[in-house]
């Protein structure tokens, strides 16, 4: 007979794994960045795939062995939770950790904090086992609250890229950077992106352009990788930024290009992809003509 408590346990863990993995895979470039860039020792393309392996046979383990042993649950939640808060140690708080793509390396999501509430969750489930048998309409319930979650999650992450997700110190370090640039009256936005980058040059072209229309309402100032200036340079109607792009992009946990962080007052958000780039612009555009 099957303990449908453990069952409980074993679909909520690999839920998070399985999450784990496909935004992996969707992030693929900026966690691979990552992990090259804290492990630069390591040659080729060795790490990322590795990790997706282990945390695959990880899950295939989790489903063949999790409905018949609470104990490996707990101790896999425990051994994930000690992980990511490594991870982020390992990469002295700046850029969180890659357990959930880009969403836990900019997005303000603490992978640490997600395995221990599944942790805390695998102890009540275990708890469960050892003193009544779960129903079968209760673990239905169950599992299928467990997809609504994690599908309001993912969506609720994905929208961050086009609301901006706000940042915890209000890009007081980026601002103390960038000194009297970032004091003006007007928003700023600040663009990075990367020539090594197709979308970026892309885009880049496109800033040229249409940087006139942004002026009157927009500060725009570009970071560019690959690209380095000892002074303040005109592009069109935008500045590229002589400080360095690393230095900016650590401070503000910017993972990837093309990202626009914009300060308007005492509010910064960071905002991820072109597209989500492109509709903070226009946004702000809208904002300042309709108030003028």
């Amino acid at each position: 007979m099957i303990d449908l408590s453990r069952c409980a346990g074993t679909v909520l863990l690999a839920s998070v794994l399985l999450l784990s993995i496909l935004l992996k895979l969707r992030d693929r470039r900026a966690v691979d960045k990552w992990l090259r860039d804290r492990f630069p020792r390591v040659r080729g393309p060795v790490l990322f795939p590795a990790v997706l392996g282990a945390e695959a046979a990880l899950l295939a383990a989790t489903l063949t062995i999790g409905p018949g042993s609470a104990g490996f649950l707990i101790v896999t939640c425990g051994v994930l939770v000690l992980s990511a808060w490594l991870f982020r140690v390992f990469g002295h708080g700046r850029g969180g950790c890659p357990c959930f793509g880009s969403a836990s390396l900019s997005a303000g999501l603490r992978a640490e904090m997600v395995f221990l509430i599944v942790l805390v969750a695998e102890l009540v489930c275990a708890c469960l086992s050892m003193r009544w048998r779960m129903p079968v309409w209760l673990f239905c319930a169950f599992a299928a609250a467990v997809a609504v979650g994690f599908y309001l999650l993912s969506a609720g992450l994905a929208m961050q890229n086009f609301l901006g997700a706000p940042m915890a110190d209000g890009g007081k370090q980026g601002a103390a950077l960038l000194g009297e640039a970032g004091r003006g009256s007007k928003p700023l936005a600040l663009i990075f992106l990367s020539t090594r980058c197709q979308v970026c040059m892309t885009f880049l072209k496109y800033l040229e352009q249409s940087s006139e229309l942004f002026a009157h309402w927009i500060d725009l100032r570009l970071v560019i990788d690959g690209l380095d200036v000892t002074e303040e340079t005109m592009f069109g109607a935008s500045t590229i930024v002589p400080v360095p792009y690393r230095l900016l992009a650590d401070a503000l946990q910017v993972v990837e290009s093309p990202t626009l962080v914009l300060w308007n007052g005492s509010m910064a958000t960071r905002h991820r992809g072109i597209q989500a780039c492109n509709l903070a612009l226009s946004e702000i555009a809208r904002v300042r003509l309709a108030a003028a």
